[in-house]
């Protein structure tokens, strides 16, 4: 999965900037996470045409950042995430995002990007969760 950050100042209506700029260009977004970082906005987005959103996003007035995305899939109970973060801390992997995307009933999905993806990758092998067969 890829994930589209983009890091531009905090400001009203920054949201809708960057929703209309990819509405114009035919982009469905799956996945959106805004915070504000001190006098910044960051959002990581997820969508179904990335290269549209790329070229449309690069267009506008933001700075886009791309990153490939693993997904683990970890039990929701204390130290789960430490276990994690040990294996990758022991690979001498260093993380570059880490997000709790979602949970149900079998695990917590955690989006994280990594400086040496495949070796993460085989690290966490017993929890990434496969792509599907294209």
């Amino acid at each position: 999965m890829n994930v589209i950050t983009l890091v531009t100042d905090n400001h009203a209506g920054v949201l809708a900037d960057v929703t209309e700029l990819l509405a114009q260009a035919g982009v469905n977004i799956e996945t959106i996470d805004a915070s504000r970082v001190r006098d910044w906005a960051v959002i990581g987005l997820e969508v179904n045409d990335y290269a549209a959103a790329l070229h449309a996003l690069r267009g506008g007035p933001f700075t886009a950042f791309t990153s490939n995305i693993l997904l683990v899939c970890i039990d929701d109970k204390p130290g789960a995430l430490a276990r994690v973060a040990r294996i990758l801390k022991d690979g001498d992997i260093d993380v570059g995002t880490l997000r709790i995307v979602g949970r149900d009933d079998a695990c917590v999905l955690v989006a994280l990007s990594a400086n040496e993806h495949t070796k993460a990758a085989h690290l966490l092998r017993d929890v990434v969760v496969p792509r599907p067969a294209a």
